[in-house]
């Protein structure tokens, strides 16, 4: 009876794909649409949310599955669920708990498939004891009880086959393999018949000869399948096996022989997907072995040749293609400018730059007219990048010059031009400096061909600061006088004319030493300083700080200047003094200031100066946060009995905490340090002293974004009250909520979310919902301690309405 079930098994396997699709319900044509999607996705996650869908879609009520089906389903999702698992599991081999996710999810579907096994050969019995007399082909019982068995052990065969790939013990893995092997017999014993479940059947099969290192066999086994009987993603599959197969048997010839038939057959204009180009990249190394083997020359001139073209193709498609195939050339593999490229970008992709750029030049010079112009230009980008990394600059303002120049058309060129021009100034200043000639032409270049680049419009700066290096202060005064209020590099043109003529106006007395200092230009180099100050609060310079510090030392010594005339021009020199506090007093400024103070006779101002002068270190962050103790403490003093005079405090101490974050942000490192945190932290606590929540939401937020989690209960607690306070009980919800999941239940703090949380939707109008929320906490705490809460719990109940 059941041998001659066996026999039909691969005829009822035609049911597999098209019979539940054809006759089943909606809700299972949607799961087995869901299921094939799982199958396909490429990732875990994608995965798991069509498997999610499917469970969601099998165990709503009604759905018209029958009682045979379901079951099958449910095994269907553990075993893709499983697949999944170990498909990830084979990316990331350390985590364990990843196979043993996978492995007890096709456990559970081995045992699925077994029981539903069982249950239908129990039923194929009653029904050839019924239908002993009759064709059972013609009962529809019996062919539905064939069809699942066919389905049921068509997936058994695979997940055994899925359970060999996480199992670590050699014993317990073949025992799965030959367990697979068995399942897949019962399709294929009758011998190959075209049709895609069959060909299916031999894949798995042969997979599993490979896995149990049965290399001939495989490719005996796979021989009847063939192109013109077998789908196309199917044979696709099996000729890749083949192809490792024949690595495994040492075979390269044999390798060569099978890729090269099926990419005959690839149109030369498709793309390859990813199982193509891995065929692409073991085809590459069977012919790197064969051209080391060869007999002759021209033989070994042949295999070169193939070489090449697979690694144009390779190459084409990035990561992780081209770094796999420079495994493979290795030094002799391919020939020219290609295989150049791949090695060096396989050592920049390694970190080892000078390999990269010496085998990036190697493929320069080997290029010739038929390179083609990726390549080209790849080695360019490349060698330029290597040197750029490795600082030197000399050699990458050259490279990166060249990538420019030869290949103005790429995409990439705009951003190299930059890099060209930044390595151009840094190999000005080198040890061995670039001519500057070469450098202005290239700027003249890429003025023209790239005008827009933030570094090409800097051009005319870095022309007139090569003159005031060159202390030909006239040029560059005309230069940059010549630039409008418009020009990105208004803020160093300001700067370059304040030097310029400051040092116009020193020239002239140096050279007529009784003479009084050149007064037009001094009022030139103050009145660049004053648009400087103006400028500065707006610009996004690279350079501005620099510049600010530069510049007060500048406008310091022109005011000097100015104050030795002889009838010294108070009100500009103030003008001066006011635009270099606006940037960044100096004690020369401060010096400068008292000179002021007393040459107009306000005594008391100047000695206020000199008494700042004495303490010249207010503007330290360290100095700031020595200030707000004794004031914090002071303030909270004054909170109840004298309000008035604690809020003046309060504003002051807000303000000294906003300068100490914005000394903080300007000279610490990037990132939260814990000098910001504390600041912040107090800033909040402040702020809501002085009854400013939504100031305080602010500070809050920005602490549970920059908190690890673990340490954020405070902020979260403080943000969640601040917006209460600031009547926003809706934003509240969300910091109670999560106050709520990750404190430690039944304890103050976690009552008090919990309490919050609902009070604030109902608050926030959500009624209904607070309804609920309370409802169903009550049912999970039906006693609450301490006393407290539950007292506050039930007045809660009874504004909600709650009995």
């Amino acid at each position: 009876m059941r041998h001659r079930l066996n026999s039909m098994l691969w005829l009822a396997a035609l049911t597999i794909i098209t019979g539940s699709s054809t006759l089943g319900s909606l809700a299972e044509t949607q799961i087995n649409r869901l299921l094939a999607d799982a199958a396909a996705a490429s990732d875990l996650p994608s995965a798991e949310a069509r498997l999610q869908e499917a469970e969601t879609l099998l165990a709503k009520p009604g759905g018209g599955i029958d009682q045979r089906t379901q079951p099958f389903l449910r095994a269907e999702i553990l075993r893709l669920r499983g697949r999944a698992l170990a498909a990830e599991f084979q990316r990331r081999p350390a985590d364990s708990d990843l196979r043993d996710q996978a492995k007890r999810s096709l456990l559970l579907a081995l045992d699925a498939y077994g029981l539903l096994i069982r249950q239908c050969e129990h039923e194929l019995d009653v029904l050839d004891q019924r239908l002993t007399a009759a064709d059972p082909t013609n009962s529809p019982d019996w062919r539905d009880a064939t069809t699942m068995l066919s389905r049921a052990n068509y997936a058994r065969a695979w997940t055994e086959y899925s359970l060999a790939s996480v199992t670590p013990d050699p014993t317990e893995r073949r025992r799965h393999l030959e367990a697979a092997i068995e399942q897949f017999t019962g399709f294929t014993a009758s011998g190959y018949q075209e049709h895609p479940i069959l060909a299916e059947c031999f894949l798995g099969q042969a997979l599993c000869l490979y896995e149990l290192e049965r290399y001939p066999q495989v490719i005996e086994f796979l021989a009847p399948l063939t192109y013109k009987n077998t789908p196309p993603e199917t044979f696709k599959k099996i000729t890749l096996l083949r192809l490792k197969t024949h690595q495994q048997l040492t075979s390269p010839l044999e390798l060569e022989r099978t890729a090269k038939s099926y990419f005959d057959r690839v149109p030369p204009n498709r793309e390859w997907d990813a199982l193509e180009r891995t065929m692409a990249l073991a085809r590459a190394a069977a012919l790197v072995a064969l051209a080391e083997a060869g007999a002759s020359s021209k033989t070994k001139d042949q295999f070169t040749q193939r070489t090449d073209e697979i690694a144009k193709r390779l190459y084409g498609y990035g990561e992780p293609w081209s770094s796999q195939l420079a495994q493979i050339l290795g030094r002799h593999g391919g020939s020219g400018p290609i295989r150049h490229l791949v090695q060096a970008r396989d050592a920049f992709a390694g970190g080892r730059l000078d390999q990269a750029a010496a085998e990036a030049q190697k493929g320069i010079d080997a290029a010739s007219n038929e390179t083609p112009d990726t390549v080209a230009a790849d080695l360019r980008f490349t060698r330029a990048a290597a040197l750029w990394s490795l600082s030197r600059w000399n050699e990458a303002f050259a490279a990166a010059e060249a990538f420019t120049r030869r290949h103005p058309a790429d995409r990439r060129a705009p951003s190299m031009c930059s890099r060209a021009v930044r390595a151009g100034l840094s190999a000005l200043t080198g040890e061995t400096p670039i001519d500057r000639t070469q450098f202005l032409d290239f700027l003249t270049f890429a003025e023209q061909q790239f005008p827009q680049q933030h570094e090409v419009r800097r051009a005319p700066w870095y022309r007139a600061n090569l003159m005031l290096q060159d202390g030909r202060w006239s040029q560059a005064l005309d230069q940059l006088t010549a630039l409008t209020a418009e020009s990105p590099i208004h803020l160093e043109a300001q700067y370059g004319i304040a030097l310029a003529a400051y040092r116009l106006a020193e020239t002239a007395t140096t050279t007529q030493p009784n003479a009084p200092p050149d007064r037009q230009r001094l009022v030139q180099s103050a009145q660049a300083v004053a648009q400087f100050a103006e400028t500065a609060s707006r610009s996004d310079s690279p350079d501005k700080s620099q510049l600010t510090d530069a510049i007060a030392d500048v406008a310091a010594a022109t005011g000097q200047k100015l104050m030795d005339l002889p009838d010294p021009p108070i009100d500009r020199v103030r003008q001066l003094l006011d635009a270099i506090d606006r940037l960044a007093p100096t004690d020369q400024s401060i010096a400068l200031r008292i000179r002021l103070e007393i040459a107009s006779g306000n005594d008391e101002q100047a000695i206020q100066w000199i008494n700042q002068a004495a303490n010249h270190n207010h503007t330290d962050p360290n100095a700031l946060a020595a200030l707000v103790d004794p004031i914090e403490q002071r303030f909270r003093q004054l909170l109840t009995d004298r309000p008035a005079e604690a809020k003046q405090l309060g504003l002051g101490l807000v303000n000294i905490y906003r300068q100490m974050l914005t000394a903080a942000t300007t000279t610490q490192q990037a990132g939260p340090t814990a000098q910001t945190i504390a600041v912040r932290r107090r800033l909040a606590a402040v702020l809501d002293d002085l009854d400013q929540p939504n100031e305080a939401i602010e500070q809050y937020q920005w602490l549970v974004t920059h908190l690890p989690r673990q340490k954020s209960g405070e902020a979260l607690r403080g943000l969640a009250l601040a917006c209460e306070r600031a009547k926003r009980y809706g934003q509240a919800t969300e910091p109670w909520a999560q106050l709520a999941a990750g404190l430690q239940a039944k304890t103050d703090g976690w009552y008090e979310a919990q309490y919050h949380l609902i009070d604030c939707h109902r608050r926030d109008g959500k009624m209904e919902h607070a309804r609920k929320l309370l409802a169903y906490f009550r049912l999970q705490n039906p006693r609450i301690e301490p006393a407290q809460w539950q007292s506050r719990f039930d007045e809660l109940a009874k504004t909600l309405g709650l009995p």
